[in-house]
């Protein structure tokens, strides 16, 4: 065997070795990171449309705020408010990006045929992958169902709220985002009718002033 021969072989040889090691560097490199914490920032975009009311609006920011403290960080990314119905999440400067009552791009609603009045504080949740997104879909038809939606992430991040001033989020770095969301999942009221009734087992108007012992209360209570 000649020289230039043997040369060509190598060459041939070389070649789909290269390409292959190419190919799996660069599909390694596009798969989205479902870490909540990366590169000292939290890894999550949450968008929401501009008219999910105080409700919509409250759970989005209680999501951020519940996702910075699962991987111990201090201060969440700011809540985006779509001033449109879609949102393409490729803007995202983020890896997971959740859609709160806004379409992806391209992107069809979840919800389908006519919710009754007891589903219509339900929500329908889905993950999908579009481009190198993780991208987390939230729907409902009024915007109390819209909030139950997000507080169900947070509840799978792990926050629980013991009291309205008392609530309890685990932290670690390395915390990932949940998963479990592949196939389409809806959640609605068991009853079609829901309430509350007044609690009248102790001065609720009074309860600031008598459970708690600051100076500035004794005015109000002696």
């Amino acid at each position: 065997m000649g020289h230039a021969t043997f040369v060509c072989i190598r060459v041939a040889l070389a070649v789909p070795l290269c390409l292959a090691l190419a190919c799996g560097s660069s599909g390694g490199s596009s798969e989205p990171s479902r870490a909540l914490r990366k590169d000292g920032a939290l890894n999550l975009s949450i968008v929401i449309s501009k008219d999910a009311g105080q409700a919509g609006g409250m759970a989005a920011e209680d999501l951020a705020l519940t996702a910075a403290r699962r991987c111990g960080l201090t201060g969440p990314s700011p809540v985006i408010y779509a001033p449109e119905a879609i949102f393409d999440p490729a803007d995202a400067d983020t890896d997971i990006v959740v859609l709160a009552g806004v379409l992806p791009t391209g992107g069809e609603t979840l919800l389908e045929g006519d919710w009754d009045a007891r589903s219509s504080q339900g929500y329908a949740i889905r993950e999908e992958r579009i481009g190198a997104k993780i991208v987390m879909r939230v729907e409902s038809p009024t915007s109390i169902g819209l909030a139950y939606g997000l507080y169900q992430l947070a509840d799978d991040l792990g926050a629980r709220w013991y009291h309205p001033r008392e609530s309890f989020t685990p932290s670690a770095p390395d915390a990932l985002w949940p998963t479990g969301y592949e196939e389409l999942r809806w959640s609605a009221p068991a009853t079609r009718l829901r309430g509350f009734h007044q609690h009248t087992q102790h001065p609720i108007v009074w309860a600031e002033f008598l459970l708690h012992a600051k100076e500035e209360y004794k005015v109000y209570v002696t």
